[in-house]
C-alpha cells in the first residue's frame, strides 16, 4: 500500500488526528481503539513475523482489515505518536509508517524554511 492511498500528498487529515491524539493522549483517552475494527480479533494477525511467505500474507489480512475501519485514522496516528515500530497500524506497515514520518519531516522541514 503506497502513501498516497491513505491521503494523497495532502496528509493535512493525518496531521489533525495526530494533534487531537497527543491531546486526548496527554488526557489518558484511547476511546477511539473501542471502534477498531481489529477489537475482537486475534492481535497475531496485526504483529506478522517476517515480511515475506506467510508473515507479507498476515500482513496483508491485517491491512485488509483496516480498510473497512472507521478509526483506522486515529490509530494510524496513535501508531506515529507513540512510535510503534512494529505491527500493521492503521493499515501501514513498519517501513510504510517509516517512509511517511520520513515524508511528514521533509514537508515540515519545508515550511520552517519557507516561513
Amino acid at each position: 500500500m503506497a502513501i498516497s492511498n491513505f491521503g494523497g500528498d495532502n496528509n493535512e487529515h493525518l496531521v489533525r488526528a495526530l494533534s487531537m491524539l497527543r491531546v486526548a493522549a496527554q488526557k489518558g483517552s484511547e476511546g477511539w481503539r473501542r471502534d477498531a475494527e481489529c477489537l475482537e480479533m486475534d492481535t497475531d494477525l496485526f504483529f506478522p513475523v517476517g515480511q515475506t511467505g506467510e508473515g507479507w500474507e498476515e500482513t496483508e489480512r491485517a491491512k485488509s482489515v483496516c480498510c473497512g475501519c472507521m478509526v483506522r485514522s486515529e490509530c494510524l496516528a496513535f501508531a506515529l505518536a507513540t512510535n510503534q515500530q512494529f505491527g500493521v497500524w492503521g493499515g501501514y506497515d513498519e517501513e510504510e509508517r517509516r517512509e511517511l514520518r520520513r515524508s511528514m519531516r521533509r514537508r515540515s522541514a519545508g515550511r520552517r524554511m519557507v516561513g
